[in-house]
């Protein structure tokens, strides 16, 4: 039995909704070069909108060619909001309704090869955590706003960002706060290391009002931690910042209110 006799669902338009939830970046290009659709995943992983991608040549695309891999897949870098990231590009070609030839690309960012397990972010990137406390690294937390942006521009759904930095001089300091807010975080909630003395939290269907209590748990922890730790777990002095997401907002603005916001607890 053939795709169109098994799903028929799928052929009479579930097959856009399909491709518009996988975890991938969907492209279709006609015969000439041009491309007519990019999905959601696409727009994710490029930083930009679909707008801006289809109804022009795929080389045309603000991509950097790299040597091909050697399975015969394309690669290419991405650059944008001062970051760069690897794609990996396989296409196959498929026939339309009419007859006409499409070409579908499919993207993945080059660290999905592999997967592994974390256990405050879920499933993540091989390669995209932080070897020394175990989250998310910068790339993996700056496409996994935009990502969480772009869907809150779609829906309306809420979410939060929680910029906490750890003031201690002790070297154990990041992999102590890093374990206490895998405790007090959702399976759903992204945590990672933005930089030397900082981890962010992106809390998806999240409002101010539930980040500040998760703030009170957060600082909770931590005393607890210490009063049972015989003086052996690093002092902490935290800061907090908060920022829920706006309509108008990219991943840059919330950042900017995040750190803005930033206070002793």
């Amino acid at each position: 039995m053939d795709f169109e006799q098994k799903f028929p669902v799928l052929t009479e338009g579930g097959a856009e909704a399909l491709l518009q939830g996988i975890p991938l970046g969907v492209a279709v290009e006609n015969e000439a070069g041009t491309v007519l659709w990019v999905n959601q995943g696409l727009e994710d992983l490029l930083g930009c909108a679909g707008e801006s991608l289809s109804g022009q040549p795929f080389a045309n695309w603000p991509l950097k060619g790299l040597r091909p891999g050697s399975d015969g897949s394309e690669r290419f870098r991405v650059t944008g909001n001062g970051e760069s990231h690897k794609l990996v590009c396989r296409q196959t070609e498929i026939t339309d309704v009419d007859g006409q030839a499409l070409t579908l690309r499919c993207f993945s960012p080059e660290t999905t090869a592999k997967i592994s397990f974390n256990s405050a972010a879920g499933v993540v990137p091989s390669g995209g955590i932080d070897a020394d406390t175990g989250t998310l690294d910068r790339l993996s937390l700056s496409q996994a706003i935009r990502s969480e942006v772009s869907r809150s521009r779609r829906y309306l759904n809420p979410f939060s960002v929680l910029l906490m930095v750890v003031q201690s001089e002790h070297e154990e300091a990041m992999r102590v706060a890093a374990r206490i807010l895998k405790e007090q975080t959702r399976w759903a909630d992204i945590l990672g290391r933005w930089d030397e003395q900082a981890f962010l939290l992106i809390l998806p269907e999240t409002d101010g009002d539930s980040v500040t209590a998760l703030i009170a748990k957060i600082s909770a922890g931590v005393e607890a931690l210490a009063s049972t730790d015989n003086g052996e777990t690093p002092t902490l002095g935290l800061q907090f910042g908060i920022a829920s997401w706006q309509r108008g907002d990219d991943a840059n603005l919330l950042m900017e209110r995040a750190r803005g916001a930033l206070t002793s607890d």
